[in-house]
């Protein structure tokens, strides 16, 4: 609730003009299937039948994968006893869509004691082993070898290592939960203060697994190494070598985690990052977890500033989006700067006050509000960059490029990111502007770029497809990972973070465009859909605080039964 006043602000802003809005303007669509499980009671697939043939063998073994109860025990009821032992279930997770599954037995291949059956499926993603989701569609043939011994059953003796699971069984069989780690010292906010990043992760987690269980996976998953989604852009205040001694879960909510440390314990500010890491990854427990009790060889560790038990709600000065509670929203009104919640003083070059507002077409703001940019087009297809402040008028003229669009901050500790020409990314700091190394570029053209607020991954929609990865850690400017998420929206024009975990995107979704919410590793999709639009949105900004977009020269902002209009303008842009 905390960051809606402001978008209950923009909606009466606007005299005769507003709709009326509900309580809770932010539309969280609905409930990712990740977070909807049955409580406590988990349904067993059944195990392998007397007569059953080699294809239902085959297809019993694939659908017993879903259930993770005794290291995938019904599953391995289908396989011969040597490879019961040697099945490593533990080798990734293949997302398949089931209508795809195709199951035969190999002509030629029958015989009175052993036969293949091969296994065709689309592939529609997978969770690597270390627990990251990435899409990646492809048509997957595997092959799969039984024998049958004399009088008995057909059992399995060679199939492909780790698991291969439908939609429906990944939800119903793992779990998403997040581990925080520090943004690199490169990525920090302009003010230099230490922040987190998040790390989805899918871990095998069934519906109704007990909180205990739950937060040791999360600590056993924290004192690994990050995903590669995240590699060597984020740290970790875990010391090297550092191992879990045990974790408890009091009745009142105080998680104690006893970690095996190395050498010197964590002190200081390493004690607060550490601190501020379990915090908020233990968060993933939900409103059962109060606060947290560390220790250390089974001592308690002094946290500056803090007492033995750290609540639940400490650490907020780590947050990743660096929002304040109500973020203003600015946004361009006849070529004029204009904000909600926040300053509005028209934009001007040279001393300020000197009566000569600058025409403004795109803005963009520091999440710490410090910093505020502001492009104009002039004729020719050239832009000008102008930096300034939002407390006062004055901007100063920093560049004039190419067709430079689509600026974004990020966290502002690197500088500002902008999109230049038809497919370059530069990025203007505290030097001479920089050329930003794109590995693996996506073809061209670039319409859209959004760096998230904690500095740490990147958005860009190149030829009407999303891309996302991560921004290199050291002096020379780099993204780096770009991979393909959500191929289902198609005709992207426009992205923004809708917090460090979650976009929302404008593209087509069966050939219907609207805006789009999806987690930053597209295991999620959501069409925010509804009636309230005259015409196809252009515009788009996201924010903790909500969503808005642009049709017809109006600012809509998007609420649980569709949009609401808002006043006149263009060009949204919450701080980021």
């Amino acid at each position: 609730m905390r960051h809606r006043r402001l978008l209950a602000g923009l909606l009466v802003l606007a005299a005769g003009c507003s709709l009326p809005l509900p309580r809770g303007v932010r539309d969280a669509g609905p409930a990712p299937a990740e977070q909807s499980r049955a409580g406590g009671i988990s349904v067993l697939p059944p195990g392998p039948r007397d007569g059953a043939v080699p294809v239902d063998v085959v297809q019993g073994f694939l659908g017993a994968q879903s259930s993770a109860e005794g290291r995938h025990a019904v599953a391995r009821s289908f396989l011969a006893t040597p490879l019961q032992r040697t099945w490593d279930d533990a080798a990734g997770v293949k997302v398949v869509d089931p209508a795809t599954v195709l199951v035969q037995q190999q002509p030629g291949t029958a015989g009175v004691d052993q036969t293949t059956v091969t296994v065709t499926e689309g592939v529609t993603g997978q969770v690597a082993q270390d627990g990251a989701y990435v899409v990646r569609a492809a048509t997957l043939t595997e092959s799969y070898r039984l024998q049958r011994p004399p009088g008995g059953q057909w059992r399995l003796v060679d199939v492909p290592a780790g698991l291969r699971l439908t939609t429906a069984d990944r939800l119903r069989s793992y779990r998403v939960l997040r581990t925080y780690y520090l943004a690199a010292a490169d990525a920090v906010t302009h003010s230099g203060s230490p922040h987190l990043v998040p790390d989805l992760v899918m871990l095998p987690l069934p519906g109704g697994s007990p909180p205990l269980d739950v937060a040791t996976a999360l600590v056993q998953r924290l004192l690994a190494a990050p995903t590669a989604a995240l590699g060597d852009s984020v740290r970790s205040a875990v010391p090297a070598g550092t191992t879990l001694r045990s974790v408890r879960l009091a009745a009142a909510g105080v998680v104690a985690v006893d970690l095996a440390v190395p050498g010197t314990a964590p002190a200081a500010q390493d004690a607060q990052d550490l601190s501020a890491q379990l915090v908020w990854t233990l968060r993933g427990l939900g409103p059962g977890f109060a606060a947290l009790r560390l220790l250390v060889d089974g001592r308690p560790l002094v946290v500056p500033g803090e007492d033995e038990l750290q609540a639940s709600g400490e650490w907020d000065v780590y947050d990743p989006d660096g929002l304040a509670p109500s973020p203003p929203l600015y946004y361009v009104a006849g070529r004029r700067l204009k904000a909600v919640g926040g300053p509005s003083a028209p934009a001007g070059p040279g001393p300020a006050g000197d009566g000569q507002a600058v025409r403004v077409d795109a803005v963009a703001v520091t999440p710490d509000l410090s910093r505020l940019a502001v492009l104009t087009s002039l004729s020719g297809g050239r832009v000008a960059l102008r930096l300034g402040s939002p407390s006062v008028s004055t901007y100063r003229l920093v560049l004039t490029g190419d067709r430079l669009r689509s600026p974004t901050w990020g966290s502002g500790g690197r500088g500002l990111f902008m999109l230049q020409g038809a497919a370059q990314v530069l990025l203007v700091g505290s030097g001479a502007p920089r050329p930003v190394t794109v590995e693996g570029a996506p073809p061209g053209p670039w319409s859209s770029l959004a760096v998230s607020r904690d500095g740490v991954r990147v958005a860009l929609v190149a030829a009407g497809r999303l891309y996302v990865g991560r921004v290199a850690p050291g002096p020379a400017p780099a993204f780096v990972g770009l991979r393909q998420v959500a191929p289902s929206v198609l005709s992207a024009t426009v992205v923004a973070w809708d917090s460090a975990a979650s976009l929302v995107v404008l593209g087509s979704v069966q050939q219907t465009f609207l805006p789009v919410r999806l987690s930053v590793d597209g295991a999620t999709v959501t069409p925010l859909d509804g009636p309230g639009l005259p015409a196809r949105p252009v515009g788009l900004t996201a924010s903790p605080a909500g969503t808005v977009v642009t049709a017809a020269g109006r600012l809509y902002v998007v609420n649980g039964s569709g949009f609401a209009a808002s006043v006149m303008g263009s060009a949204p842009a919450y701080p980021g």
